[in-house]
């Protein structure tokens, strides 16, 4: 539901911080580095609020596909066009 899990934030951190920039680093860099990999926590209520955007966008995906099979079923339904004829 939040995605998926990418290291682009990890990146992002890395390239950003003062040491790895002076090129003062070595192979193991990041292991004595965690707050680069450990991503810094979201505001208070904002991964409440990107959760429930998500799952509106999602419900909202669902009912439009959803609707898109019945209408497309509908559409081809040989009980549906005879219906259509009778009623023009």
């Amino acid at each position: 539901m939040l995605g998926i899990d990418t290291n682009l934030g990890f990146l992002s951190r890395l390239v950003q911080d003062q040491d790895f920039v002076r090129g003062d680093y070595d192979t193991e860099f990041v292991e004595r580095r965690p707050d680069l990999y450990r991503a810094p926590p979201l505001p208070d209520g904002e991964r409440d609020d990107w959760v429930a955007a998500l799952a509106a966008l999602d419900l909202a995906g669902a009912s439009l596909a959803r609707a898109a099979r019945t209408d497309a079923a509908d559409a081809l339904s040989p009980w549906t066009l005879v219906e259509r004829a009778r009623l023009r």
